[in-house]
């Protein structure tokens, strides 16, 4: 106004106003906002820059990116003191390197140990001296390895070894190398900075003496405020001072381990959450990375714990060669055993031309190669992944899956996943805090896509404590009573483990008891009522039905057979209505054979899932009591009986009767088998089995190449070989065949991934093979058909058992039953040192009653285990010939290495109407319009 000049604005900046934001990953991978103030920034920078004689030099460059905050040391310790800043491409050390070569003299370079060492291999000796006054290193562990260049080639340089989190702002304690050379190993941290204090603690946050380690923790004008809107977060690590008499004074918990040496400078010792237990040794992988880069023959190590198995973890060593040639595995095991017990031994040593880097200098262990990498030929690049929830799923992958390299994007069901493993991936992942419902993995089947929706579902309430009373019958249970069975006691699965004298009769009963009161199933009562029957829960308590047989004086070659009379005993003793409807064996033979264990329980109350749960959480009570703790299983998911309760909701249900027309039209097409024997009987008592078994090869492609190619599922191939088998053999195009699954991913909101029950699906499909010769086309064509299947089959034995009308069920009785059915019961045995399979199945006597009737003519159970895929077929002999059955089964195997063999063709691959569900287009018209994009040159859609 009237062209006059106004004051500039006050600027009233106060200490404890912010500075500045920095995120950081920290040690989980989940970014944190740490919130700096004044206070804090400018007590280090007017610290370092008189530490370091910051106005002495010409300035500093600065390579590091400005969300690291290693860069504020260079970038604004130069401008206090008056000095220039030459801004450098973020993360190019080689531009680093080539201004080093033309300049002098500056002031300091902020480095980090890993760039050091890539300097020292770019510079020549000669050209080392003189191109700064200091180096400033922090970000990582410093060892003598990296700075022995600089101290041989140019003396005159001052070596800082900075640490400091970045929530005590940039750097809070510091060494100064001297100038004699040290031998090897971890350079010291040094002491604090003006304003700022150190203490190493124990557990109780009291101090530890010289020499013993704690953890770091660390008070001051840098403490940062906190988190971002992250409270929670914030008051775990920034606790009350108990030092201070100052009110509000805090300390940060750094989690670093440090120990106080003798002469009071400070020696840092690792993360403590890098800590890993291996075979029960808790290790830290630093701590052999260290001495292994003692090797003169070594450069650059790097070592990392990776799973291997079901749940065990190897050390893996990375390291870089000093020369031409490599040392040898036995040379640096042999030199790591000269400091190290055995157990720090990595399992697996790995030859790199490099160690990966992140952008801030520090190992990208990510990036790092796997060991022995199994992962499968699939379309998709692999990808690390990104973030803390990523990192829980990929490993919760591996563990099931069992392979050892899986990216972000890669496709469940064409890494080999399935339902039953899904089953167990959602148990793992709820259990580590990512609450997920198979639904949701089978609407999301990439890492990437399920790690967006972990946690958005409802939470799932589930009863801690004892389940009791009486609960309705679900379709499967009313199934096998359907049965009319004259011996319904005598329907069982069991199990026979292996196991070491350890585990006597007292652990048992203890484990048993434990076992018994978690899972409310197995305890469940069932009595006759009318023409049907009821079930009830019992309390838990009392003693669990443990028995000890004594086998040592039978003769040796005689003891399997004794143990095969007393389990055919035990398996005919349940008793559904007084109970028990499970038993525990412990078979004892003495001298040096191991011990068995006998778990046996009615199929009413378990299932194939049901058992996974049950010998995980037998194992995990195992462990605990040998430790001398008590036994703390985990959380219950939703009952048993809720589950029931649901199911007869669902089942009475409106809108499940529009389901009813596909279910009347599903058995339509009938043609009863060809029989060898039309008037024998089908009874248990004749049942006898042919079991076919493919290579590892093949299983590997059905599991892992097959749904690459044509986006299916296991199931999807297995069922295709099986239609195109029995075509070959009844010489008619369709089969009608009970498909079983495991069932429990047919309601909302509920979570049984860790409940025990028999919770199994039985649905009839009919499957057409038509006359396709092409296995791709056959293929194809069961994947349409077995996707047009509503809801997983889950609504047939609702319809069935549990609508509530009963003329719809009879309508459903009275169309043609299945002959054939077919249950795919998953990847068993992914730890190769898993020994549940050792048993041969007659050591654990008769499951069924020989006097039940069997249900179908021809019953095919496929399994992997030992990363074989094989397949039983079982069939009375009073009805086929055995020759019938092994031609059949044989075709099967061809047929299944037919479809192998196709998709490892060029023309092999395509889509179907499913993988476009909302496109609405026919299988003759996705062909066309894929055939005519490949014709013009166009990309495959993806």
């Amino acid at each position: 106004d009237g062209g006059g000049t106004l004051p500039n604005l006050p600027h009233r900046i106060l200490p404890h106003n912010l500075a500045y934001v920095i995120y950081t990953s920290g040690s989980t991978g989940t970014p944190k906002g740490i919130m700096v103030p004044h206070r804090g920034l400018m007590n280090y920078l007017s610290w370092c820059t008189r530490a370091y004689d910051v106005e002495a030099g010409s300035g500093a460059p600065v390579h590091s990116s400005i969300s690291f905050d290693l860069t504020i040391t260079g970038l604004f310790a130069p401008l206090l003191a008056g000095r220039s800043v030459e801004l450098l491409p973020e993360g190019r050390m080689e531009s680093l390197g080539t201004l080093l070569k033309s300049h002098s003299n500056f002031s300091l370079v902020k480095i980090t140990p890993a760039h050091l060492a890539m300097l020292s291999q770019e510079l020549r000796a000669e050209e080392a001296a003189g191109k700064t006054r200091t180096f400033i290193i922090g970000g990582s562990n410093l060892l003598a390895e990296h700075i022995r260049f600089w101290q041989e080639s140019a003396p005159e340089t001052v070596l800082i070894n900075e640490y400091g989190p970045t929530e005590t702002v940039v750097g809070c304690c510091v060494y100064r190398v001297p100038q004699e050379k040290h031998r090897s190993g971890a350079i010291p941290i040094g002491r604090p900075i003006a304003n700022t204090r150190l203490y190493v603690l124990d557990a109780h946050m009291q101090p530890v003496p010289v020499g013993v380690a704690g953890e770091l923790y660390i008070g001051g004008a840098g403490v940062a405020r906190g988190y971002l809107k992250r409270p929670g977060l914030t008051a775990e690590k920034f606790v009350p001072d108990p030092f201070s008499d100052e009110p509000g004074q805090r300390l940060y918990r750094s989690g670093d381990l440090a120990r106080y040496l003798p002469d009071g400078n400070l020696e840092y010792l690792g993360r403590m959450d890098q800590q890993v237990k291996i075979r029960g040794f808790r290790i830290e992988p630093t701590e052999v990375a260290t001495a292994l880069k003692r090797h003169p023959r070594v450069l650059e190590a790097c070592v990392v714990a990776r799973d291997h198995g079901l749940a065990e973890k190897r050390l893996v060593a990375y390291f870089v060669p000093a020369g031409e040639t490599a040392p040898s595995v036995t040379e640096l095991r042999n030199s790591l055993l000269e400091t190290l017990p055995e157990y720090m031994i990595p399992s697996v040593f790995l030859t790199v031309p490099e160690l990966p880097l992140t952008a801030n200098g520090k190992v990208d262990t990510r990036a790092l190669p796997e060991p022995d990498a199994a992962r499968p030929r699939i379309h998709t690049k692999y990808a690390p992944p990104r973030n803390e929830v990523e990192e829980k799923l990929i490993a919760i992958w591996k563990q099931v899956i069992g392979l050892e390299r899986i990216g972000i994007h890669d496709n469940f069901f064409e890494l080999g996943g399935d339902s039953i493993l899904s089953i167990q991936v959602i148990a793992r992942a709820n259990q580590a805090g990512l609450h997920l419902t198979p639904q949701q993995l089978f609407l999301h089947q990439t890492v990437s896509e399920l790690a967006g929706v972990a946690g958005t579902s409802l939470a799932v309430e589930a009863e801690q404590g004892d389940v009791a009373g009486p609960a309705p019958l679900t379709p499967i249970q009313k199934w096998f009573f359907e049965q009319d069975l004259p011996e319904p006691h005598h329907y069982n699965q069991s199990v026979l483990i292996e196991i070491g004298p350890a585990l006597n009769l007292r652990l048992l009963e203890m484990i048993a008891e434990r076992l018994m009161a978690h899972h409310d199933a197995l305890r469940l009562r069932f009595e006759r009522e009318g023409s049907g029957w009821r079930q009830a829960g019992i309390p838990s308590g009392g003693p669990a039905p443990v028995s000890r047989i004594d086998l040592s004086g039978v003769a040796a070659g005689e003891q399997m057979g004794a143990l095969a009379a007393k389990a055919a005993g035990l398996q005919a003793s349940l008793n559904l209505a007084r109970g028990p409807i499970a038993r525990f064996a412990l078979f004892e033979f003495g001298g040096s054979r191991p011990n068995q264990l006998l778990i046996l329980i009615h199929h009413l109350a378990v299932d194939g899932v049901s058992w996974r749960i049950l010998l995980e959480d037998f194992e995990t009570a195992y462990t605990q009591l040998s430790r001398g703790e008590n036994i703390a299983p985990g959380r219950k998911t939703t009952s048993f009986r809720q589950w029931a309760e649901r199911l007869l909701e669902r089942g009475r249900a409106p809108e499940l009767r529009d389901e009813l027309e596909f279910w009347l039209h599903a058995q339509s097409d009938f043609s009863p088998l060809p029989l060898d024997y039309p008037n024998g009987e089908n009874t248990v008592a004749s049942t006898r089995e042919v079991v076919v078994t493919l290579s590892r090869e093949e299983t590997r492609a059905i599991l892992h190449e097959v749904p690459a190619v044509y986006r299916t599922q296991i199931n999807d191939a297995l069922l295709a070989a099986l239609a195109g088998s029995f075509r070959r053999w009844t010489g008619r195009p369709s089969l009608l065949l009970d498909l079983e699954g495991h069932g429990r991913d047919a309601l909302e909101n509920v979570d049984v991934s860790r409940t025990v029950g028999w919770f199994t699906t039985i649905f009839p499909v009919l499957l057409n093979a038509g006359a396709m010769e092409n296995p791709g086309e056959l293929l194809k064509s069961i994947k349409e058909q077995l996707r047009r299947v509503p809801n997983r089959g889950i609504g047939y034995g609702l319809l069935r058992y549990a609508a509530g009308d009963d003329k719809i069920a009879a309508r459903l009785r009275s169309l043609p039953q299945p002959e054939v059915i077919f249950n795919y019961l998953g990847q068993f045995a992914a730890d190769p040192g898993d020994s549940r399979t050792a048993a041969p199945a007659d050591a654990m006597g008769p499951l069924r009653s020989p006097r039940g009737r069997r249900r179908h003519l021809i019953e095919i159970v496929g399994s992997i285990a030992s990363e074989r895929l094989q397949l039983s077929w079982f069939y009375s002999e009073n009805i086929h010939r055995r020759e019938t059955v092994e031609s059949l089964a044989g075709q099967f195997v061809e047929a299944s290495r037919a479809i192998v063999a196709h998709c490892r063709t060029a023309e092999a691959g395509g889509f179907t109407p499913s993988d476009f569900a909302r496109a609405r287009v026919s299988q003759e018209d996705l062909d066309k319009l894929i055939g005519k994009l490949r014709q013009g040159g166009g990309r495959k859609p993806v």
